[in-house]
């Protein structure tokens, strides 16, 4: 007797569909074999092994940057194309970036004065697309670091502090550890260079004009924000000790002199008379 046509398309359908089931399973399993790239975080595939200033890299490394990087192309010998690099990616799932060991750095340099005093440096620090492993005298004229980054290794504005002359890149520079405030609000306290007030930038310690037992003292600011300028309203600041340096910003002409209770002081054509608080 003939089987009907639909009762042997009903038997045979659980076949097909193991089959069709197997071939899944097989395609999926190539798919999974296939060999994941590490890649940037720009998506250009990374370029192993290259060399970099004469040393060879299996894996993405972290020299001379805050992040592990690796070569996006290199030349006939092997050797990193400048510029053509890029920070690896790390977190993607499908990446399969190794990375070589950080090397920890800047925790035998403390910061002695800016916006961020007795803090470590943070080394390599990137700022303004450069990266940087020591000190830098970038934008004034006193060696600082970085002692706070993004995740990518950028310096937070604001987070800085000056470096002691013993810090790598400092190039023994005179630094606030060398001046300190001998009386005021901040007595004891390191001055920090160069500081802003009234607009007008020092970069040591400058006269004071705002009358009193102190007119004509040298003073200095204790503490400066972000931008360089003097942090008022809290006692920040104190006249110097001797071997403080003296600012050679223009501080207005002498007027005269005056014989005050207990100080000989000079008076200065300025018309900024409200001194710090």
């Amino acid at each position: 007797r003939t089987m009907e046509p639909s009762r042997l398309l009903l038997l045979l359908l659980p076949c097909l569909c193991f089959s069709q089931e197997k071939v899944v399973n097989k395609t999926v399993g190539i798919n999974l074999r296939i060999p994941s790239l590490c890649s940037t975080t720009s998506g250009d595939v990374c370029q192993f092994p290259f060399i970099f200033k004469g040393q060879r890299y299996t894996k993405c490394t972290f020299t001379n940057s805050p992040t592990p990087w690796c070569a996006t192309m290199v030349d006939q010998n092997g050797n990193a194309v400048t510029n053509r690099w890029g920070d690896c990616s790390i977190t993607d799932r499908f990446s399969s970036c190794e990375t070589d060991t950080p090397k920890q750095s800047g925790s035998s340099c403390i910061t002695i004065g800016g916006p961020t005093p007795n803090k470590p440096c943070i080394f390599p620090f990137r700022f303004n697309g450069v990266t940087h492993t020591s000190c830098t005298t970038v934008n004034i004229n006193q060696p600082w670091c970085s002692t706070a980054t993004l995740a990518d290794g950028s310096h937070i504005t604001g987070q800085y502090g000056l470096c002691p002359s013993s810090c790598s890149g400092s190039g023994g520079k005179l630094t606030a550890t060398s001046c300190r405030v001998t009386s005021g609000p901040a007595t004891g306290r390191q001055c920090v260079f160069p500081f802003s007030y009234n607009g007008k930038t020092y970069q040591g310690c400058t006269a004071w004009k705002y009358g009193g037992i102190n007119q004509g003292k040298p003073w200095c600011s204790t503490r400066t924000n972000g931008q360089g300028a003097h942090v008022n309203g809290g006692g920040n600041y104190g006249f110097c000790g001797q071997d403080c340096p003296a600012s050679t910003a223009g501080e207005g002409f002498i007027k005269s002199r005056i014989n005050l209770e207990r100080n000989d002081g000079i008076v200065f054509e300025e018309n900024d008379n409200q001194g710090p608080t």
